[in-house]
């Protein structure tokens, strides 16, 4: 070869080195405003799926990790409708987490994995059932790249780009082309994520401003009406103004627990929920809870029971567990007709103590079961209900501080029976 022809070869190939660049440089940009069009990580990554499909593979899946650890999977297929048939049978499979599947080891160990020419053996390692096999034995991978997607430390989820029918893998521009897409989808994913919880907040801050502005109307009213009283009448009895008196107290005394409930679900959200817990007796703690429980159980039939004459010494914070003992009985009443029963029951338990409150109301709806910890749920089951729907939040972040557990058990006309352990002290006198 002669010295210009390979001036000549050399020229082409920086030529097409630098269209490629350039290629990809477009793609990327086009990648980029597509995700930058939406907040929402669903509509933006199918986006991306179906814009990756067929310039860089066959088929494309985007599996982002929920909240909750589970799977949202997304994904877009080239043009062949048998292709696009087998990727929606795919996407409808049910993934047990703890078993292969083409993204679990890159979600797990945030680890890339490139696999350039896979045999029916690797398509059956990733294969959960002979249903996941045989729909992936119709989409016939034969090529496959994963990619995470990770911001700051965190895998929130990996794409997979899979070439189908014959093996060609992925080069190394192609490569670095899917790592630039894959941060920009991290990214994307990411502001999503931000913008949710911005949006959380800003409803939670909503959903506080209006329990509390309405929690607060009442106490006021009572005030404003019982002082224009005092100053209108100045001819009131003794007796007469003493009663109207204890009414302005007792409602000072209502505004200051809901400022109290406030300053504690600031605490427990924080991390800085105060506990000084010590050795003490589930007698001593009820004996902290007794004048409060009695006060709410005026208008019900009130019971305490005892299973075990003897049971294990706690460490606990007696004023906080009164707390929660006072939130739990208090939502009870709520839920309770007059003169109905209300039975807070004590029994020993694996590792520590049992406290019960069942109820005689109505029961709480299957649905309802997860969310009755949240705060400022009761509000959104029954308006008419008074009180922050910041008792049972509150309830579980002081168990939660204390290294306890707590629960809920209820059944639709059954009532209801909230429950929580303390760990019992084993480190002695």
């Amino acid at each position: 070869v002669t010295a210009q022809a390979r001036l000549l070869l050399g020229e082409q190939a920086a030529r097409g080195a630098a269209e490629r660049a350039e290629q990809r440089a477009a793609f990327l940009s086009e990648a980029s405003a597509l995700l930058d069009r939406s907040l929402d990580a669903s509509t933006t990554l199918a986006t991306l799926a179906r814009l990756i499909v067929p310039a860089m593979a066959d088929l494309s899946l985007i599996d982002v990790l929920r909240p909750d650890g589970t799977l949202q999977r997304i994904g877009a297929a080239h043009g062949d409708a048998e292709l696009r048939a087998a990727l929606e049978r795919l996407r409808a499979i049910p993934l047990d987490p703890e078993r292969p599947y083409i993204t679990r080891e890159t979600l797990r160990t945030g680890q890339p994995v490139h696999v350039p020419v896979a045999g029916d053996q690797d398509v059956a390692a990733l294969s959960q059932s002979a249903e996941h096999l045989a729909v992936a034995r119709a989409i016939d991978p034969r090529s496959w790249l994963v990619l995470p997607l990770e911001q700051h430390g965190r895998v929130l989820g990996a794409m997979a780009f899979l070439r189908c029918g014959a093996p060609k893998p992925f080069t190394g521009d192609e490569i670095e082309l899917a790592r630039a897409l894959a941060e920009r989808a991290a990214q994307a994913v990411e502001n999503a994520r931000l913008y949710g919880a911005a949006q959380d907040a800003i409803r939670a801050r909503d959903d506080m401003l209006a329990v509390v502005s309405h929690d607060l109307r009442s106490p006021l009213a009572a005030i404003q009406m019982c002082a224009g009283t005092l100053l209108e009448r100045p001819e009131l009895d003794r007796a007469a103004a003493r009663e109207i008196l204890t009414t302005i107290v007792q409602s000072v005394e209502w505004m200051n627990r809901i400022i109290q409930d406030l300053l504690d679900i600031a605490s427990i959200d924080g991390g800085r929920l105060t506990i000084y817990p010590q050795r003490t007796s589930v007698a001593e703690l009820l004996a902290v809870a007794r004048p409060s429980l009695d006060a709410l159980a005026q208008a019900h039939a009130f019971t305490v029971i005892t299973t075990a004459e003897r049971m294990p010494p706690l460490r606990a914070d007696g004023e906080r567990v009164a707390q929660v003992l006072t939130n739990l009985v208090s939502n009870a009443a709520k839920y309770t007709r007059a003169g109905g029963a209300i039975t807070l029951t004590v029994t020993p338990a694996a590792g520590g103590v049992r406290f019960s409150v069942r109820d005689e109301g109505s029961g709480i709806p299957a649905d309802h079961l997860p969310h009755v910890f949240e705060r400022f749920w009761h509000e959104r089951r029954d308006a008419g209900l008074s009180g922050t729907g910041l008792g049972l939040a509150i309830a579980k972040g002081i168990v939660d501080a204390h290294g306890g557990e707590i629960g809920v058990e209820s059944e639709p006309g059954s009532g209801a029976l909230f429950w929580f352990v303390l760990p019992a002290d084993t480190g002695g006198a």
